[in-house]
């Protein structure tokens, strides 16, 4: 009974309560807040006073407490004192009785020979067989030890001179860094810290005032490589060195086409020369990017974007490509021309420079009111100087010819014409090379100027008389109202007592071909109006009609009206008359087909064979 008693009291306890569980809403604000207000009251009942009055009375209590421990007799405390020392005695005598009864009954179960051999009081014994090492064992272990420690050393050894030898080169690596960096630092380039890579730095070669997109990519980032040489980091969008190339056709012939710059080799070349060649690249991307914006605007001037390629018409029915390549498409150049197109590239790269140039004005400028309304990018003028250029050109040469022509045609007949021109504007200069050393000048903002500026040219006719004397001004443009060139033709003076005095002082033609047409007819009138006052032809020869050239007479010997009418055409002067019942018709043109070489002059051929 008493066994059973004593095995439960030592038994450990087993609680097969549920795990408590915490009532999560009795730990949420709002309860503790009603559980406060419920046993303090509300916080606004809570005062200064009422809290000073609350811990007074605490500190009452912990007196009152205090002092009725003092009060207790000392007689009871000594008598607690002893009753707890004799059960502790009682309970030591009882725990060594029961050792002693317990280490009695563990000898009885051992053996003599166990006895003898484990002393008594000993918790285990292991039985091990001693170890007999001889002497050369030992030296051998000795030996091994040594060589183990050697080997420890050599091997901490190397590896310290492993990081020495790696400590020198990152040393000599970055020697060559920052020599190179402040190579940059002297060439005067600029260098930024990366917006989000504060220990890195890069250098800008994009132009403060480029698009948004290609002036965050000209920050390039200055990495440190394995050898200690710069490597430049441009970005993950960067796919190669590209260049702008510009190829001129003539009816699916290529006549033309610009060099390829030349691409530094990335081990033999210097970092200034990648840095340009990154420089380069990037704004040839940009280049070609406007060139797509303003090719939206040109369509009615016949520009076209196809296949990635920006086409605009140029000069004698030829077009022109310009399209943007890598670098590693190389083709061949021996057997065409490269200086136009070497031109346009120039001329092109020299528009957009001016164009940051102006923006960079814009920005320096007051700012605008603030509006709703977002901010507008401007199109850069490119291509618009090009075409305009190429337009005049053509004019004027077209022009030009006709002048010539009529020129030559006068002096195969003896009479005599000019042509005097003026030039206002660079658009006088012959070709894109004219305008592109025009442009080479000392000042960066003027470089762009002989090719912006306004495509003017005057021309100065002096008629076969001499007293007739038109000015002719080409001015070309083609944004609004304009779309092209704009031909006047103005009288300074004219011969008197022609119709040329009667005449509008002023025209403007809207073709090439119905100034020419003009042009012929009036050096015709003022051809008639000087033969009248040259030669003798009497009072009886007048003129038809005013703005007719043809002159008449009665005769009344042959009871006709004779007649005699001249007139300027393509092929030649041509004379027709009817005189005295005979007709002819005679003709003064620079082939030579038509003109004898013993045919006299307008005015001798008049007086000899019609007077």
């Amino acid at each position: 009974m008493d066994t059973s008693t004593s095995t439960m009291a030592h038994s450990p306890s087993v609680s097969l309560r549920a795990w408590p569980q915490v009532d999560e809403t009795k730990e949420s604000l709002p309860f503790l807040i009603a559980r406060i207000n419920e046993q303090k009251g509300s916080f606004r009942a809570i005062t200064e006073a009422s809290l000073e009055a609350e811990i007074k009375a605490v500190e009452a209590e912990e007196s009152q407490a205090g002092r009725n421990a003092e009060d207790s007799p000392a007689e009871e405390e000594g008598q607690d004192v002893q009753a707890k020392g004799d059960e502790l005695a009682a309970a030591r005598e009882e725990i060594i009785k029961q050792v002693g009864h317990g280490t009695k009954a563990a000898e009885s179960t051992i053996s003599p020979f166990l006895k003898e051999v484990v002393p008594g009081g000993s918790i285990g014994v292991d039985v091990m067989q001693s170890s007999q090492r001889s002497a050369a064992q030992e030296t051998s272990d000795a030996v091994v030890n040594l060589g183990w420690r050697m080997q420890a050393l050599t091997r901490s050894a190397d590896s310290l001179l492993g990081s020495a030898t790696r400590l020198n080169q990152d040393m000599e690596g970055e020697i060559a860094y920052w020599e190179e960096i402040l190579t940059l630092k002297e060439e005067k380039w600029p260098l930024h810290r990366l917006p989000r890579e504060k220990n890195t730095l890069g250098v800008q070669v994009g132009f403060a005032d480029a698009y948004t997109d290609f002036r965050d990519r000209g920050l390039i980032a200055l990495r440190n490589g394995s050898d200690g040489k710069v490597t430049l980091d441009r970005g993950s969008r960067w796919q190669g060195d590209k260049h702008l190339q510009i190829r001129v056709l003539k009816n699916g012939k290529l006549l033309a086409m610009n060099k390829q710059p030349i691409r530094p080799v990335e081990d033999g070349s210097t970092l200034t020369q990648r840095l340009v060649m990154a420089r380069n690249s990037l704004f040839d991307e940009e280049l070609y990017h406007e060139l797509n914006r303003e090719a939206r605007n040109l369509v009615n001037q016949g520009v076209r974007f196809v296949d990635g390629c920006v086409c605009f018409p140029y000069e004698d029915g030829s077009q022109a490509e310009v399209r943007l390549v890598r670098m590693d498409d190389e083709e061949d150049l021996s057997q065409v021309d490269t200086a136009v197109p070497d031109a346009l590239a120039t001329i092109l790269r020299l528009l957009l420079s001016q164009s940051h140039r102006q923006t960079f004005e814009r920005r320096s400028q007051r700012p605008p009111a603030i509006t709703n309304a977002p901010p507008v990018r401007p199109v850069y003028p490119l291509l618009r100087p090009i075409i305009e250029h190429t337009h005049h050109s053509s004019t004027m040469k077209t022009i030009t010819g006709l002048l010539d022509h009529l020129k030559s045609t006068m002096s195969a007949a003896g009479l005599s014409f000019t042509a005097e021109s003026t030039v206002l504007a660079a658009s006088g200069r012959t070709g894109l090379l004219g305008l592109l050393s025009a442009s080479l000048g000392p000042i960066a903002g003027s470089l762009a100027k002989p090719i912006t500026q306004s495509h003017h040219s005057q021309m100065r006719l002096i008629l076969p008389s001499k007293q007739s004397v038109f000015m002719l001004d080409v001015h070309t443009s083609i944004l609004p109202p304009t779309f092209g060139s704009v031909l006047q033709l103005s009288t300074v003076s004219a011969i008197p007592g022609s119709a040329l005095v009667d005449m509008p002082n002023s025209l403007r033609f809207p073709t090439v071909e119905k100034l020419q047409k003009h042009i012929l007819y009036v050096a015709t009138l003022d051809l008639i109006a000087d033969l009248r006052s040259s030669l003798t032809l009497g009072p009886d020869w007048t003129q038809s009609f005013p703005f007719e050239a043809k002159l008449i007479r009665r005769n009344p010997q042959f009871r006709e009206v004779e007649h005699m009418s001249i007139s300027l055409e393509q092929q030649g002067l041509v004379l027709q008359w009817h005189i005295r019942g005979q007709s002819g018709r005679q003709i003064w043109s620079t082939t030579g087909s038509e003109t004898e070489n013993d045919v006299p002059n307008l005015i001798n051929f008049i007086k000899g064979k019609i007077c």
